[in-house]
């Protein structure tokens, strides 16, 4: 996928220096900018709602301060790392246990997130691709000429996740491993959680946009799911490539390529970058506080 996705990135971009894509960055408008940081810090935010709901869930106490520490440290290396030992998890066991939290524990609190991720995904997914249907460029179509399939077929996911919640034996088996599943409340807000931190994230790069005729939030937000979940699937740290290959092909109806890859540029830096300056840095006092 990281191969396939510089050969699209050099077609797409084959037109272009890399001063128009500098000059691309330039031209945001600070309070763009500001919010995008803004909305970046709602999404982070939000993210400590997954380690808070999961450490009620599994019975453990910690206070919300050191719960918000570790998600966000957590949360920041698993988007840079990529879905590897060496992030969220890792970072998870390592500070949850140092604070008294049995590794058993633990080990209920990891699943839990993860599901909590897909599950604000196929919401939100499901909701834009049928509202919003996204047009599948090119030879990429070839079951389906836009997004409106998948969307039912996310919301069918979800459905029956929820119906499967609300019964009196409520787990399922995942790849031989038995996953326990909460009620009907818990799940109800980790959609919810969950479904507000992707309209924060997909809120960052919809403003980092230059205005384009015809291009909405919705579309974007489309684009904004394929894109992520793709780079996710292609384990390459933080989607690096992937997800910029996708947007650009996706949003080339309304806006040129330049223009794409210049915004998701300002997303990394916006999204990834600075976050990771700061959770290193907290990190690093964390381990010197032990």
């Amino acid at each position: 996928l990281f191969a396939l996705a510089a050969k699209v990135l050099y077609g797409e971009l084959a037109g272009h220096s890399h001063g128009d894509i500098l000059d691309q960055l330039g031209q945001l408008p600070r309070n763009r900018l500001l919010l995008a940081a803004l909305f970046t810090a709602g999404s982070y935010w939000t993210l400590t709602g997954y380690d808070a709901l999961a450490i009620h869930w599994s019975g453990a106490k910690l206070a919300y301060r050191r719960t918000a520490l570790a998600s966000f440290i957590a949360y920041v290396f698993s988007h840079n790392v990529g879905l590897s030992i060496l992030g969220g998890s890792a970072v998870r066991y390592r500070m949850f246990t140092s604070w008294g939290i049995e590794p058993g524990r633990v080990a209920r609190i990891l699943p839990f997130n993860v599901v909590t991720y897909w599950l604000g995904f196929l919401a939100v997914g499901s909701t834009a691709s049928i509202l919003a249907p996204l047009h599948i460029p090119g030879a990429w179509n070839t079951s389906a000429a836009s997004s409106r399939p998948l969307g039912f077929v996310l919301l069918a996911a979800l459905a029956l996740y929820v119906a499967q919640s609300a019964r009196h034996v409520r787990s399922i088996r995942v790849l031989g491993h038995e996953i326990e599943l909460p009620g009907l409340g818990i799940t109800a807000a980790q959609i919810t959680t969950s479904s507000v931190d992707w309209l924060f994230a997909a809120s960052v790069f919809a403003v980092l946009l230059p205005p384009a005729p015809g291009l909405a939030f919705p579309t974007v937000l489309s684009a904004f799911l394929l894109a992520q979940i793709l780079g996710v699937a292609s384990q390459v740290p933080g989607g690096v490539g992937v997800f910029e290959s996708m947007m650009v092909l996706l949003l080339a109806p309304w806006l040129p390529s330049h223009a794409v890859l210049g915004s998701a540029l300002a997303f990394r830096l916006v999204y990834y970058v600075c976050p990771l300056v700061l959770a290193v840095a907290s990190f690093g006092a964390f381990e010197l506080g032990q």
